[in-house]
């Protein structure tokens, strides 16, 4: 079984403007986010695959942030599910492609 359950593109994060200049993240490191795509898939009865890609034109990368994302979608899901199972397991985020900046990276597995 591998039913998609949620599909999410192009989702955008404008910062507000004051006077003429862009507010700026403050968290980590400054990033502009062009575009963010979520996909979560049922992935057999007790399974679910959250798939998070977040792009942008700007010379660093957006590795924490596409983490962060699935990180929270599974929170979210974990908050909603929790009163059908206290056994409810959040495993294996890890990063699964990376493309630009100072090295491409393609997990393998």
């Amino acid at each position: 079984m591998n039913k998609e359950l949620l599909r999410v593109e192009s989702l955008k994060k404008y910062f507000p403007v004051t006077k003429g200049l862009i507010l700026q993240k403050t968290v980590g490191h400054v990033q502009a986010v062009d575009g963010i795509d979520f996909t979560i898939r049922l992935h057999g009865p007790t399974s679910v695959h959250i798939k998070c890609t977040v792009k942008t034109t700007h010379k660093t990368g957006v590795e924490m942030e596409a983490l962060t994302g699935a990180s929270v979608a599974a929170l979210a899901i974990y908050d909603m599910c929790k009163s059908l199972s206290s056994g409810i397991v959040i495993r294996e985020t890890r990063l699964l492609e990376k493309t630009g900046g100072k090295a491409d990276f393609r997990h393998e597995g």
